[in-house]
């Protein structure tokens, strides 16, 4: 394998391990919501708390795959962090061919 081909399964592996994870946070809202159904613990948190857990559930593995690999993490720290260098020379540059005029920034 190509070090780059491998880089991209290490990755891959990382973030399926990740995910393989997810599932413990599905038992802990179920164990919970089992205890509440048996009245061993009481409270409107504790009611409340794993349909809280499990509304997350669906959200949490595509978060991790743009996380741990890394061309997803680029854009999307592209877009939320955009580098201040790179967009006022693009601008410059669209500025100073702007009909064929020379503009002075």
């Amino acid at each position: 394998m190509s070090k780059s081909t491998r880089t991209s399964h290490k990755q891959l592996m990382k973030a399926l391990t990740i995910q393989a994870i997810v599932p413990i946070f599905w038992l802990t809202a179920s164990s919970l919501y089992l205890l509440l159904l048996f009245q061993l613990v009481d409270g409107a948190i504790f009611e409340n708390v794993p349909f809280r857990i499990m509304e997350c559930m669906p959200m949490l593995t595509p978060l991790i795959s743009l996380y741990f690999v890394r061309p997803y993490r680029s854009v999307i720290s592209g877009w939320i962090l955009p580098d201040p260098f790179i967009k006022p020379v693009i601008l410059s540059a669209m500025l100073s061919t702007l009909n064929g005029l020379p503009v002075v920034l």
